[in-house]
């Protein structure tokens, strides 16, 4: 259940600044913290790297320089507020967002091949569609809060590729 919470977590507050439905728009909380500031193109999607006793989590920004601070900034303030709680609206979204990709996933072989092994691997077995959708809709505000409590008390990391004359340190993102 700890891995679904983390997942929920990140599309609730993160997800996609493109988003995986055909002709979607920026509509994460991500883009949305930052398209209207912003006039370059830019990208800002959630990460999630999970492993059996815990993981990578947060964003993977793309931007041009001169805007990077305030893109980073904004990304930084999404990611917080997570642990202050999701809305029930915003959590029913998330939710929804993830049962679709888990769903798209069952329509490709290698995509359902590469997730029934990562899977295996991350947990030690494979549960179809409805099993994963069924643990999904069983997660609350809660444990999305809690799961992201946990993560933005761990030490943050960051790393930037490219010019890096306006990334802010880690100690302004606090």
């Amino acid at each position: 259940k700890q891995w679904y919470q983390r997942r929920v977590a990140i599309t609730a507050g993160g997800g996609s600044a493109t988003s995986p439905v055909k002709y979607g728009g920026q509509n994460s909380k991500l883009a949305a913290a930052c398209k209207d500031h912003l006039r370059h193109p830019f990208q800002a999607h959630s990460l999630n790297i999970s492993y059996a006793d815990g993981g990578l989590f947060g964003c993977s920004l793309t931007g041009h320089y001169s805007e990077i601070e305030h893109l980073v900034k904004n990304c930084s303030s999404v990611m917080r507020d997570l642990s202050n709680g999701v809305s029930d609206d915003d959590l029913q979204a998330a939710k929804n967002k993830l049962k679709h990709a888990v769903i798209l996933e069952q329509d490709n072989l290698s995509s359902l091949l590469e997730s029934s092994a990562a899977e295996s691997l991350a947990v030690g077995s494979h549960s179809s569609a409805s099993q994963i959708c069924g643990a999904i809709d069983a997660i609350t505000a809660e444990d999305v809060a809690g799961a992201a409590k946990k993560v933005t008390t761990t030490t943050p990391i960051m790393v930037s590729i490219g010019n890096g004359d306006n990334m802010p340190m880690l100690r302004d993102l606090k």
